[in-house]
Order: structure tokens, then sequence, then C-alpha cells
């Protein structure tokens, strides 16, 4: 049974926007430097709360230096009855 490949064509589409199009995004632009202003008191709180989770978790983890156990005495043989 032959197998048939339907093949569409391809029709490249190129959005090319119109200029009344681009003057509503003007006032846009013009906040775009404004965006830092109020994005940063937004993010500096919430990462001054997230950061100290993993540096507390990071002093919780590093390994511990632990002081060398004492030498423990050599137990004396038990005589036999």
């Amino acid at each position: 049974m032959p197998v048939v490949f339907a093949v569409l064509p391809v029709v490249p589409v190129v959005f090319v926007p119109d200029v009344p199009d681009v003057v509503p995004l003007m006032p846009l632009v013009l906040l775009v430097p404004l965006v830092p202003l109020v994005v940063l008191p937004l993010v500096v709180p919430l990462v001054l709360l997230v950061l100290p989770v993993p540096l507390v978790l990071l002093v919780l983890l590093l390994p511990v230096p632990v002081p060398p156990a004492p030498p423990v005495p050599p137990v004396p043989p038990v005589p036999c009855a």
C-alpha cells in the first residue's frame, strides 16, 4: 500500500508592525527606566528573607572539627578460673 506524504506549503510570516501600532508603545519605553525603582524595593526584602536560610544551612552542614578522643586504656586480660 503506498504511503502518501502531504506536503504543506511553508509560508514565512514576517510581522512588520505599522507605525501607528508602535506609537502606543512609546510610553512603555519611557516607563522602562522606572522598572528597577519599582522592582528593587520589592525584591530586596525577599532576598534578605530568603538569603539567610541557605547560609544557616551551610553553617549547620559544615563539618565541625571534633577533638580527638582520648586514648582508651588497654583492658587487662581476665584470668580463666
